[in-house]
């Protein structure tokens, strides 16, 4: 199918996603900002792999070139994800457009968020942002060596975590 097929298939898709939520304005909103910025997403990953198909025969120098412009991106990606998959929650957390607006005026008042949120939240949510730094090959092995870990083990990590989040 053609990409703007595509597009308006995944855009319609995902606004359908969001009415299931509930047929209110920011499940709405929350359905059709996820439907465009996967289009956006499909649309700049398609013509990154036209790019890299045309710079096959580059020199190493390129990419060499190439790999630290790479790395860069990727962590772009990775904090505009950050933000974008945040905010949406927050949308999707409202009851009405109102609310939405209210907590998008609250987000400027950098320090109050410090003041509500205990600590653990905040080494949560950066522990959570660091996870997707390294590379897909490197979070594979952790999942290779996490999946050997006996369900007894694991039970017991995440209770204690569970009760560490509880107490702080």
């Amino acid at each position: 199918y053609s990409l703007f097929r595509t597009s308006i298939s995944i855009i319609l898709t995902m606004t359908i996603a969001g009415l299931w939520h509930g047929l209110t304005l920011p499940f709405l909103l929350w359905g059709l900002l996820q439907g465009v910025l996967l289009t956006i997403e499909k649309v700049v990953s398609d013509k990154m792999k036209i790019k890299k198909a045309a710079f096959i025969d580059g020199k190493v120098e390129l990419k060499k070139r190439n790999a630290v412009l790479s790395a860069i991106v990727t962590v772009f990606k990775v904090i505009l994800v950050f933000l974008f998959t945040n905010v949406s929650w927050l949308i999707f957390r409202s009851e009405s457009l109102l609310d939405v607006r209210e907590y998008v005026i609250s987000l400027s008042n950098v320090s109050l968020p410090f003041t509500i949120i205990s600590p653990i939240v905040i080494v949560l949510l950066v522990w959570a942002f660091v996870m997707q730094m390294p590379p897909h090959k490197m979070r594979e092995s952790f999942l290779n060596i996490y999946s050997y870990i006996p369900l007894p083990i694991k039970t017991a990590i995440f209770t204690v975590a569970i009760i560490a989040i509880h107490l702080f």
